[in-house]
């Protein structure tokens, strides 16, 4: 994966995460005061003591603009300890003083997990969609497109069609990164994570030549298509290399150009 792949698919990862974040603290801070709201004034007053948060300060204004202190209300507490205290402090308090909030910490669990399947599910589609290539049906498109590709000529040399092809590649996945490879044990090119290797012509030595390039190549890359360019091997060399490189790799294509 590029740079810049990898750059993209962390902010989108960090945009997840918060925004499953801030629906988990959403989800605590309703679930609290709805504990809260089932606790009578003598109990809210007392959870203040027990865990020692300070009583709310309530004040009025009068019609001369004047401020002045008034006892606080119930729901003067609710909002004090809800903003004091943890979720499971007032689950424990509740519980030891017989009020009922089961059924609440029920509806809360069955909600966070639905918030974490939701982030789950969201990781695993990030993780298909943030690579052009990273999934089944993207490499079969990738297959699609090279099998639609006719070369300008018959090129004497591999080079030929190695530039032609790639120069069709970038046009028809702009977004993606379309490389040429150099060196013996690199392949012809590369786009995302699938290797792409040529033969032009293709005879019978370049036809084994295939087996190791496999080993090779997807010890690095998700996915290898091998295209092959104006074959003149014989089908009998053809019929044991190529029957025996899809019966032991799977995730290796192979097109014919002829």
């Amino acid at each position: 994966m590029s740079l810049f792949n990898k750059l993209r698919k962390a902010a989108k990862r960090f945009s997840t995460k918060v925004g499953s974040n801030i629906k988990k603290l959403s989800l605590i801070k309703r679930t609290k005061r709805e504990m809260l709201e089932r606790f009578e004034l003598p109990s809210l007053k007392d959870a203040c003591k027990v865990y020692g948060v300070d009583e709310p300060v309530r004040y009025k204004t009068s019609s001369n603009g004047n401020k002045y202190r008034v006892t606080p209300e119930r729901k003067d507490f609710i909002y004090e300890l809800s903003n004091n205290l943890k979720l499971e402090q007032i689950r424990n308090y509740a519980n030891r003083h017989k009020i009922r909030v089961e059924d609440i910490i029920s509806n809360y669990e069955k909600e966070l997990k639905e918030i974490k399947d939701t982030e789950s599910k969201k990781y695993d589609e990030l993780d298909n969609s943030i690579r052009p290539y990273g999934n089944d049906k993207d490499f079969r498109e990738l297959i699609l497109k090279i099998n639609q590709f006719n070369p300008s000529k018959k090129w004497t040399y591999e080079e030929g069609y190695q530039a032609e092809l790639q120069g069709y590649l970038k046009r028809e996945f702009t977004n993606s990164v379309v490389e040429v490879q150099t060196g013996a044990s690199r392949p012809d090119i590369v786009i995302n994570d699938i290797a792409i290797e040529i033969k032009g012509p293709t005879d019978n030595a370049a036809l084994l030549t295939l087996g190791s390039k496999c080993v090779k190549y997807l010890q690095h890359y998700r996915k290898l298509i091998i295209v092959l360019f104006d074959p003149i091997y014989s089908e009998a060399e053809y019929n044991e290399t190529i029957g025996g490189i899809r019966q032991r790799f799977k995730d290796v294509e192979i097109i014919i150009k002829k």
